[in-house]
């Protein structure tokens, strides 16, 4: 990677790595929550199909994360009100899973 980020993959990759590194080793992957915010909720506004059920298939996460490869840092200041867009679509506006993906979102971008 090189050391300036050029797409919102290359801010999302060490930010995983970041909270790998963190991680309790007996709880939960803490990377979900931010895969699900960004995959989820936020490319489907930037033309990445929709998930189809409850849960990321692995096919839907692996193309998520091509796609997320294509997309140019320049679209970081957006990404909060692209995940508003798709939450609203989506009519989860408000719901305490949209804020929960918001807030992993926010704490990205932190």
């Amino acid at each position: 990677m090189n050391s300036i980020p050029e797409t919102v993959y290359d801010v999302y990759q060490p930010y995983c790595e970041y909270l790998k590194l963190t991680q309790i080793p007996s709880k939960q992957d803490r990377t979900a929550g931010i895969r699900t915010a960004i995959v989820r909720f936020m490319l489907p506004k930037l033309g990445l199909p929709l998930a189809k059920g409850k849960k990321l298939t692995q096919e839907e996460v692996n193309a998520g994360l091509d796609f997320m490869k294509q997309v140019p840092i320049s679209e970081m200041p957006n990404v909060m009100g692209y995940q508003s867009e798709v939450f609203v679509s989506l009519g989860v506006a408000g719901s305490a899973s949209a804020r929960n993906y918001r807030m992993h979102l926010k704490k990205m971008l932190s």
